[in-house]
């Protein structure tokens, strides 16, 4: 084992990084079924991966700050931004996709506050433990064995693979996949050109907080507004296309502003 690393150290680690990840997943799952621990600590899996990486960077003697991951008040602001931001990326997408749908908007009068506030707390660690997944340790370490266009599409790859995108007809198997893909280069850029992972964590907590809870397809008691009566059916290869560009719209622009950022040089880039 110690010749292996000595004589491919980049991808032993990478192997190893990959392998700790799974085995955190899996010890989170098998963790016993506390009586309200969810509730009150969903953070479980998203530690024992933050550990994983932690372990993986020590091995070169580093430590998570190449992710930009302490408690820098510069990179920790970004979490609140990114939280906005992702909500307002997915917004724009939820509103100029209804002229191709002609969805009607509903304000919901009877919104549950409290219930906003605990999606607010359940929604983070799912979108946290994912960015680390794709976008921390090995995501790097691909980066340094060729490029950042490799990493991304490599990771870009896996993240779709993350996903159940399989459900539905070809076209809604496309659409999905796309979108998942935007939504992974908006993460990316957010990581590389910030240098912290926290602004990727809070782009994809607003996403996930906007689209499960806060703006949906009928109305839920989390919803501040929400359609009804879709009329898109059997749409055209040029309505699916516009609408796919409708609904990604927001993400897609944010990622071009991100992307044109001067990138913060971290030990992320190399």
């Amino acid at each position: 084992m110690r010749k292996l690393f000595l004589t491919y150290p980049n991808i032993s680690r990478l192997i190893l990084g990959a392998l700790l990840i799974l085995l955190a997943l899996i010890l989170s799952g098998l963790i016993p079924n506390t009586p309200h621990l969810g509730e009150y600590f969903p953070f479980v899996g998203t530690t024992l991966v933050v550990m994983a990486n932690w372990f993986m960077f020590r091995t070169e003697n580093r430590n998570l700050s190449a992710l930009g991951f302490d408690l820098k008040k510069r990179n920790l602001s970004f979490l609140p931004i990114g939280l906005i931001l992702g909500i307002i990326a997915f917004v724009a997408g939820f509103y100029f996709r209804t002229f191709i749908t002609g969805e009607q908007w509903n304000i919901n009068h009877n919104i549950n506050y409290k219930s906003i506030l605990q999606q607010l707390y359940w929604v983070l660690p799912t979108a946290a433990v994912q960015q680390f997944i794709v976008r921390g340790y090995c995501f790097k370490k691909i980066i340094e064995m060729s490029n950042q266009t490799t990493g991304i599409i490599i990771s870009g790859l896996f993240f779709i693979g993350m996903h159940d995108f399989w459900n539905g007809n070809i076209v809604q198997i496309i659409a999905y996949a796309a979108t998942l893909f935007i939504g992974h280069l908006m993460f990316c850029e957010a990581l590389l050109k910030s240098g912290t992972i926290y602004f990727a964590i809070g782009l994809h907590w607003g996403n996930n907080l906007a689209n499960s809870s806060l703006f949906t397809e009928g109305r839920k008691e989390t919803s501040i507004l929400f359609t009804t009566n879709q009329h898109a059916n059997n749409m055209g290869w040029t309505q699916f296309g516009s609408l796919l560009l409708l609904t990604n719209i927001g993400f897609i622009v944010l990622t071009l502003i991100v992307w044109k950022w001067k990138p913060k040089q971290i030990a992320i880039i190399t």
